[in-house]
């Protein structure tokens, strides 16, 4: 490879924490600031784990499409930059984007019982995730070194990893098209269902009203077990258990475990007086009012709930030609992309928010959960 067409500048601030004083000093007083094209910022929230991009510039549709290209092992998920950008935190790549500049955001957050304490050092840090900061910062600065930096904002695109370091990546004017599609595949999984006489309207608004109340009652129980927990443990092992996930994995499991019980004894008594494919068809009426609130107000997060939605409706459809009671399976087959899709993201939000947040987290593993509630269900199947 020759010289890059671009300069690169490799820029160190200081006193980010008291201000980002550094990045603002430089965009003020250095000459070279109004000559930069784009900005690459690596950032960390603990000592260890993988690197993820959690923030764009605005306007990202070219710098995605080109990071996908060039990222070796790219993690990037556009719902955690669109609650990202909903949140009031601040990094140096703030004062850049405030200055104009297109840039890139990556940082690792597990180890977060090393953050800002005496045990943040050099020593303590994973070069793993060390390694996984400068393969980014390598191929992205041989990619973008030898391109035109002039023009580079496009349309947002929705973008999330699948399949390990597999990226998928659309604009996001296809999100509303999607949703319309959805909608249009639901109203017809519906007319299909009533004319097979496998469902019924009333059984459907049972099977939402269950499927809301089951969210509602893993949300209650485990934010008081979690009080209950707190209140029997020291302050510091409260601390460890909050910001070692090495110690805090377990309580996740025990509380997703407690989760599970919960949804399989509350629906398997439901069933009693709700029709499996009722309360399936009404779970998904709940994601398909997820799908129109996320494409309206968070369109980076929609995919979470149109393509899981997408699929299931297929399996119910597929459901609706085989025998009643013998098809339960089929709805575990279609939910796996949505688990699939949802796993990560519970994963990352457990990490960088912690189980402070238990109720609201296992209430997002439970609507995950509401993709195999058929599952569930007592056999022989209840009618209503």
């Amino acid at each position: 490879m020759g010289p890059f067409k671009n300069d690169v500048i490799l820029l160190m601030t200081d006193g980010e924490e008291l201000g980002l004083l550094g990045a603002i000093a430089f965009m003020r007083e250095h000459p070279w600031a109004k000559d930069v094209g784009l900005v690459l910022n690596f950032e960390s929230r603990g000592n260890k784990g993988p690197s993820f991009m959690f923030e764009t510039s605005e306007g990202n549709g070219w710098l995605v499409r080109e990071f996908t290209k060039a990222a070796p092992q790219p993690v990037a998920y556009s719902i955690i930059y669109n609650f990202y950008k909903l949140m009031p935190n601040d990094t140096d790549l703030t004062v850049f984007r405030e200055g104009g500049l297109p840039g890139l955001n990556f940082a690792f957050g597990m180890g977060f019982d090393a953050y800002h304490t005496a045990i943040d050092t050099p020593d303590n840090l994973d070069l793993s995730s060390l390694q996984h900061h400068g393969n980014y910062m390598l191929s992205l600065t041989k990619h973008f070194g030898q391109l035109e930096l002039s023009e580079v904002r496009q349309e947002d695109r929705v973008y999330f990893n699948i399949v390990g370091w597999k990226l998928i990546t659309y604009p996001e004017s296809w999100v509303f098209w999607f949703m319309v599609l959805g909608a249009l595949l639901f109203a017809i999984t519906v007319w299909n269902g009533l004319r097979r006489r496998r469902i019924s309207l009333k059984g459907l608004a049972g099977g939402f009203l269950v499927t809301l109340l089951s969210l509602v009652i893993v949300f209650g129980i485990i934010a008081i077990v979690w009080e209950i927990v707190r209140a029997n443990v020291t302050g510091s092992y409260y601390q460890s258990i909050m910001k070692d996930f090495d110690v805090g994995k377990f309580y996740f499991i025990g509380l997703l475990l407690l989760m599970l019980i919960i949804i399989w004894g509350f629906i398997r008594w439901c069933s009693r007086y709700v029709r499996a494919e009722n309360l399936w068809i009404g779970s998904l009426l709940l994601w398909l009012l997820l799908c129109v609130a996320t494409t309206l107000y968070l369109p980076g997060g929609s995919y979470l709930f149109i393509w899981p939605l997408l699929i299931s409706l297929i399996g119910l459809n597929v459901s609706y030609s085989m025998r009643e009671g013998a098809w339960s399976w089929v709805s575990a087959l279609f939910a796996t992309p949505g688990i699939m899709l949802f796993s990560p993201i519970i994963y990352l939000v457990s990490i960088m928010m912690t189980l402070e947040l238990a109720g609201p987290l296992m209430a997002v593993c439970a609507l995950a959960c509401t993709l195999i509630y058929p599952l569930f269900c007592r056999k022989p199947i209840a009618r209503g």
